[in-house]
């Protein structure tokens, strides 16, 4: 894993975004970092589009980018300012630009190998939403997500939930730095299936994993809990709902707030294939 691409959205959850960045640098050799922060553009909602209501919107949008960078500007000095050597190895940008999550994040997440971002789809506005729909289902790319709060440590113990599919094997290409580095590994494995012979290692979990259920995030996170996991790795197909964050079991376990989540969901245009 050489680069990562860290979109920030809420002031709040900037941190958490950042520090994932970080740790990754530290204990995965994470070699480029690209920040990038959006302004939206307004849309016709409750209230019309007048010159005045653009105004105002565009205002707090300047001051929410404000703010994210300033916590960009404190996280560069907080990480980087003591280790010269780290911040000569490792390529930091900082980029805002206007316009829609899912025009902008396909092009950029090119770069990428992973996508960080923070977020609470439970109580996010729409906007918020609409934005972690792109990063989720159509970036192509695959997405590491942090509560909001998180602060610990990230793939010391990993728990991975699979279901075959071109999906989860795109998903585990991505976690495997994080599984080489792992100190325990345990696998949850969908009903009638078998872990790939990759992860023939683990500690296999036989519990019915009910893809087609709203219990699935149940059944993720009270193993997660269980097994003190610090990332789960969700290597499953998550299009089985229609592609939204708050319809797929990422809601039910970002509800929990306490796991980071590796996952992956090819764009809708995509064919998904075993």
């Amino acid at each position: 894993m050489k680069r990562c691409l860290v979109f920030l959205q809420a002031p709040e959850q900037a941190a958490a975004a950042l520090g994932m960045a970080a740790r990754l640098v530290s204990t995965l050799g994470v070699q480029g970092v690209d920040v990038v922060a959006l302004r939206p553009e307004p849309k016709a909602g409750t209230l019309p589009i007048t010159s005045e209501t653009t105004f105002l919107y565009e205002e707090q949008q300047r001051s929410r980018v404000a703010a994210l960078h300033a916590q960009f500007c404190l996280w560069l000095q907080t990480e980087y300012q003591e280790d010269q050597a780290q911040l000569e190895a490792t390529a930091v940008t900082w980029e805002e630009t206007e316009g829609a999550a899912q025009d902008i994040l396909p092009d950029r997440a090119r770069r990428a190998d992973l996508i960080i971002a923070a977020m609470n789809p439970v109580c996010a506005h729409e906007t918020d939403m609409q934005a972690l729909n792109a990063v989720v289902f159509h970036a192509a790319c695959p997405v590491l997500l942090v509560p909001s709060g998180w602060d610990g440590p990230c793939g010391q113990s990993v728990l991975v939930a699979w279901a075959e599919s071109a999906a989860a094997h795109r998903v585990l290409d991505a976690a495997s730095p994080f599984l080489e580095k792992a100190h325990r590994l345990s696998g949850l494995v969908a009903v009638g299936e078998n872990l790939p012979s990759s992860l023939a290692h683990t500690s296999i979990t036989h519990l019915p994993l009910p893809l087609s259920e709203q219990n699935a995030a149940d059944v993720v996170t009270v193993e997660a809990q269980k097994r003190k996991a610090d990332l789960v790795i969700l290597a499953m197909d998550l299009s089985f709902t229609n592609q939204s964050v708050k319809t797929n079991p990422i809601a039910g376990l970002m509800a929990h707030g306490t796991t980071p989540i590796l996952l992956y969901s090819p764009p809708a245009n995509h064919t998904h294939t075993a």
